[in-house]
């Protein structure tokens, strides 16, 4: 009797896993066929939280240019890094608007054009000895002057920007939303 009894469970045992098995088959049948009732309230839910993005993004915006007025001033500068320089026009990655490619519609890679009248210069920083000499200066001087720069401006020329480089750029117009700039001037950062 013992043997009709393990025989048994055996086959129990057998039909339980194929059962098991069975049920994780359907499952995964189930979860690859498209269902549009599942497919449109995903594309509802994502097209809310799209939606309660804007609107909450919008609104901190509106509070912060209402605690700082001059965050809403035109923006004439950025800073960022070189991706690609073809010709007279550089790919820059801006690192320093405030912007968001969802709520203001501009990605953050900006064309900028280099024309005869950009000025393109290389910062570096002055010698120490350098600026304690221009501080002495300008105690001793009757005339009241600004302290002196840390920096010095170099002029280089366009064969002298790589990929990779940090630079500034500077425009004559607001540059926060125009993904195509004209530069007034260039620097390179170190």
């Amino acid at each position: 009797m013992e043997s009709k009894t393990s025989h048994s469970r055996y086959v129990l045992t057998l039909l339980a896993v194929i059962f098991v098995s069975t049920a994780f088959i359907l499952m995964a049948l189930d979860a690859l066929k498209p269902d549009k009732r599942r497919s449109s309230a995903w594309q509802e839910s994502k097209t809310s939280t799209r939606q309660a993005y804007l609107d909450g993004y919008l609104a901190a915006r509106k509070k912060y240019q209402a605690l700082c007025p001059l965050a809403s001033l035109a923006v004439r500068q950025f800073t960022g890094t070189v991706q690609s320089v073809s010709g007279d026009t550089l790919t820059v990655l801006q690192q320093s608007l405030e912007t968001d490619p969802l709520v203001d519609g501009v990605e953050d890679l900006r064309t900028v054009t280099i024309t005869s009248a950009t000025a393109l210069q290389r910062v570096d920083a002055k010698p120490l000895n350098q600026i304690e000499q221009e501080l002495a200066a300008s105690r001793t001087s009757k005339q009241i002057t600004p302290p002196p720069s840390l920096y010095s401006f170099i002029s280089v020329k366009l064969a002298e920007i790589r990929v990779g480089q940090r630079v500034s750029v500077e425009a004559a117009t607001d540059v926060r939303l125009q993904s195509n700039i004209q530069a007034v001037t260039i620097r390179l950062i170190k």
